[in-house]
């Protein structure tokens, strides 16, 4: 099933190209479906990208990517070495996912009850990075 936000995303984009009921049923057709929330996840994200591809070659859509700031780090300074590369690795994993450096802080406050990463230790750290990798497994796992 496609998720409710590709759904509201693939309506935007209908919208967006001003297309009509009987043009709109004619591009699920090649999917073999009559409605969206009949299409698989998968098949949701390829109409996604097609829908997207046309909005934005037609102007009336931007592709929108990772937020600017997704994986920098707000706090300024250096960390301790024996931190400062699980702190960048962090960082690495963060600006993959296109995630904010306020997921990491929220990792640390539900893994360990601290306000940041930043107050981590050495083995709090490599397991904030344990779980980032297995996040971003799970998310390739999911993509295809």
């Amino acid at each position: 099933m496609a998720t409710a936000g590709q759904i509201k995303l693939i309506h935007c984009l209908k919208s967006a190209l001003a297309l009509d009921d009987a043009a709109y049923r004619a591009i699920l057709g090649r999917y073999g479906v009559d409605s969206s929330t009949q299409l698989t996840e998968r098949m949701a994200a390829d109409l996604v990208e097609d829908l997207e591809a046309k909005a934005v070659a037609s102007g009336v859509w931007k592709k929108r990517g990772a937020p600017k700031r997704a994986g920098r780090r707000p706090f300024q300074g250096k960390a301790p070495a024996s931190k400062e590369q699980l702190l960048k690795k962090v960082e690495a994993l963060l600006a993959d996912a296109g995630r904010p450096w306020a997921y990491a802080d929220g990792m640390a406050k539900h893994m360990f009850k601290l306000d940041s990463v930043r107050f981590a230790d050495a083995d709090q750290l490599r397991r904030i990075v344990a779980a980032l990798v297995y996040d971003a497994k799970r998310r390739a796992k999911r993509e295809g």
